[in-house]
């Protein structure tokens, strides 16, 4: 008969997470497409997606190079 161990917090922890990433993977997949940005744009709005990309690409200019 196989023995059954608990897991501790870390493992846990991590599980959980990898679940919750997979459950809201569409979400963010559709939350990072350019296509967001421009039905934003054709609207005249500044889409919370374009600031992200923006700060990612200001952050990657600077940290990048550490």
């Amino acid at each position: 008969m196989a023995r059954v161990t608990q897991l501790s917090t870390s493992p846990r922890v991590r599980k959980a997470l990898l679940y919750e990433s997979l459950l809201l993977f569409p979400i963010t997949l559709y939350y990072f497409t350019p296509d967001l940005i421009v039905m934003a744009a054709g609207e005249g709005i500044l889409s919370g997606s374009a600031i992200v990309f923006g700060l990612m690409f200001l952050s990657a200019l600077v940290v990048g190079r550490l």
